[in-house]
């Protein structure tokens, strides 16, 4: 823009720091709404997953006189080596009724499994679950494993007395949609629980806060032997 005796304008410091100041003002007032369509948008696309898996898990029950696949995920698998070392993933067991795309959770930024003195990863899997081992979903392997026996017992989906309460697939290591929060309770702030996508025996999914996370120490094997268990509910 040229001014009357044909030298161009310029603007000056004072206008240029009030057009930043504006910038930085609308991208303060933009960017929460933002981040929470993006989340909104990830959790929606996740329980879709689940619900879809939830689906392909009641077709493969009822061709299996009711019972559900013996498969493993990051926990049972990887760390407890349950039923043994060479038990297949649940993606890979399912590989011929889904895609492999609804076994990836957009929120899956993957998870260090720690110690228990939590100074050290024993199991490493980053970037992500699904790239490491393919699924971002952890599996209710008491529905087929009975812990007590020491072996593959298939218990019947119609038996399972608590079917809206009893977790059937949960988000791995539950973090993907509590910002992967640190698993040691004592590091959390207490004003914001966990908080986790699950798939439900009844085929519903839904997310989840439990009420025992600070007590619990963040123990898979407690949560689903104690709060999932369908042979002791």
């Amino acid at each position: 823009m040229r001014s009357r005796t044909g030298r161009i304008a310029a603007f000056t410091l004072i206008e240029l720091l009030v057009v930043v100041a504006i910038i930085a003002i609308l991208a303060a007032i933009l960017f929460p709404t933002l981040a929470k369509a993006q989340w909104r948008s990830r959790n929606s696309a996740c329980l879709s997953n689940l619900r879809q898996l939830g689906v392909a898990l009641d077709g493969y029950a009822a061709d299996n006189d009711d019972h559900l696949p013996v498969g493993v995920d990051t926990y049972w698998g990887d760390v407890r080596h349950l039923p043994n070392a060479k038990t297949p993933f649940l993606h890979s067991v399912m590989g011929d009724r889904t895609l492999d795309s609804i076994w990836r959770c957009p929120a899956d930024v993957g998870f260090r499994w720690w110690n228990d003195a939590f100074t050290q990863p024993l199991i490493d899997y980053k970037p992500s679950c699904f790239a490491v081992c393919g699924q971002s979903y952890n599996y209710n392997l008491l529905m087929v494993w009975d812990p007590g026996a020491g072996k593959i017992a298939p218990i019947a989906t119609a038996a399972v007395r608590y079917p809206t309460e009893i977790a059937l697939l949960a988000d791995a290591h539950f973090m993907w949609h509590n910002l992967n929060k640190p698993r040691d309770p004592s590091r959390r702030d207490r004003n914001d629980p966990p908080a986790w996508n699950v798939l439900y025996v009844d085929g519903h999914a839904a997310r989840a806060t439990p009420p025992w996370w600070q007590s619990y120490s963040v123990d898979m094997d407690r949560w689903w032997r104690l709060d999932n268990n369908p042979r002791k509910r």
